[in-house]
């Protein structure tokens, strides 16, 4: 059994082609966000408390001696990130709407591309910032940050045509492996980004020469993206797409992920798409809620600088990483529980880690939650594999599509609120805003159960030519 599993998984990783682009765009994209975070934060003590540039080092590097400076810098730091993340996600929106109707007409590739040169350009836009920054202020970092950097779309662009073209590209019984291989590289890419970030600062390099790495990083990027010369997958060649009689134009292209859950195709499945998009959104909701705050409530909590905050992520994400790959192969593979089954457990997992970051009062409690919560990534995979096998797979990237603009809203309704809330919590119960975490999850939970407990619930409907053999909840 242990040759079949290894074989099997040997297979697969040779598969792989988008996921080490996508691994050192997160890098970038972490690395750049947090040198920017950091900005901010001097920027702050230097505009707002007229503080000296050398007070404003200590501050930025967690001195506990300055712990009232960084309680009045993380309450000005929080409101700002409240306007830029706003800005940031109404415009890769927009992107998003546009980019997923052009790759379903002319492939992957080119939305791949976009993403990764926007990448490059928020890295030059903040090269030029950082030199001014002592005199525009966090707020207008925030803003240059978040209009750069998305205009074409980020890494959600990147992702959004990468999971399609897995999609397009595998099989059902490779593809929750597929997805779970690119989400494990983006979280690994996460982590390595905070680490990278960190030891640049504490090398003591200049803001512009920090920036550069994360410039040279999307370069590389780009050039893998290239040199993978089967990524541009289409549904059908562009003479093909335009010969037809009929076909929709610019306008319906964009708004056809939107509409595609209260159209006629879905018929009888509509109820269980909704639903397993109710879960999807409930558990990413509560991963960008709280990577918002997470650095702020470290340095409160436990006075960690950049360094040590990167090594904690890639602590949590080898933990979560493990996680997938440990349902994935043991769970799926070996033991073939259902989908539901290991959402449900995936779900129990997150709600633990939530209360463990909530209930933190030192280092210990800290590390626990990541490996309280070490399934938490799991929720994500398993709501996306759910997805591409309940729709035709001519639909599959309308799906894809539509999630990626939930990854999106989600994010732009919640980080708010999760700052909000941190902000007002900062000197009473910094914790606060997990235990909204949980109050998220749980309605996925419940879902899962749902499914469990009441299989037949669905053939119950009057809707007796459901197609039972596409939804895995239903298979014996």
């Amino acid at each position: 059994m242990y040759i079949c599993i290894m074989s099997w998984i040997i297979s697969t990783l040779k598969s792989t082609s988008v996921e080490p682009s996508a691994f050192l765009l997160l890098i970038s994209v972490v690395m750049t966000g947090m040198l920017c975070f950091n900005l901010q934060i001097e920027s702050t003590c230097m505009v707002y408390l007229n503080e000296t540039e050398a007070v404003c080092k200590e501050v930025v590097n967690a001195n506990s001696t300055f712990s009232s400076e960084e309680v009045e810098v993380q309450k000005v730091v929080a409101d700002a990130q409240i306007y830029s993340y706003i800005v940031e996600n109404i415009l890769r929106l927009f992107y998003i709407l546009v980019a997923g109707a052009y790759s379903e007409r002319y492939g992957r590739k080119g939305v791949m591309t976009l993403s990764l040169f926007g990448a490059c350009l928020r890295g030059f836009a903040m090269m030029i910032a950082s030199r001014y920054y002592a005199t525009l202020g966090p707020y207008w970092i925030g803003y240059i940050d978040a209009s750069t950097g998305n205009i074409f779309g980020k890494e959600t662009g990147f992702t959004m045509a990468a999971y399609s073209y897995i999609c397009d590209m595998t099989e059902e019984s490779t593809r929750t492996f597929r997805i779970a291989m690119l989400g494990a590289s983006c979280h690994f890419g996460i982590a390595l980004g905070y680490l990278i970030a960190g030891m640049v600062i504490n090398a003591g390099l200049s803001s512009e020469m920090s920036f550069l790495i994360s410039i040279l990083i999307s370069v590389m990027a780009w050039i893998l993206l290239i040199c993978c010369g089967n990524v541009n997958s289409r549904r059908q060649s562009r003479e093909d797409f335009l010969n037809q009689k009929e076909h929709p134009g610019l306008v319906k292209s964009i708004i056809s992920p939107i509409v595609y859950p209260f159209g006629k195709d879905l018929k009888h499945r509509r109820m269980y798409v909704f639903w397993i998009f109710i879960t999807y959104v409930c558990t990413i909701a509560p991963f960008h809620g709280e990577s918002s705050i997470l650095y702020l409530f470290s340095r409160r909590l436990l006075g960690w600088d950049a360094t040590q905050y990167g090594y904690f992520c890639i602590y949590g994400m080898a933990l979560r990483v493990s996680g997938v790959l440990l349902s994935m192969v043991i769970l799926s593979h070996v033991w073939k529980l259902r989908d539901p089954v290991i959402g449900f457990i995936s779900c129990l997992s997150q709600i633990s880690g939530h209360v463990m970051y909530m209930i933190a009062t030192n280092a210990v409690t800290m590390f626990l939650a990541p490996a309280v919560g070490l399934m938490t990534e799991t929720t994500h995979v398993i709501s996306r594999s759910l997805l591409s096998k309940s729709v035709p797979k001519a639909d599959v990237g309308k799906v894809i599509g539509l999630m990626s603009i939930l990854d999106i809203i989600a994010p732009l309704v919640v980080i708010p609120i999760y700052n909000l809330i941190y902000k007002n919590t900062l000197t009473t119960f910094p914790g606060g805003a997990f235990l909204f975490s949980v109050g998220i999850t749980l309605p996925a939970m419940a879902i899962f159960f749902f499914m469990l407990c009441k299989p037949s619930w669905w053939t119950k409907r009057g809707q007796p030519n459901m197609d039972i053999e596409r939804i895995p909840i239903l298979q014996e």
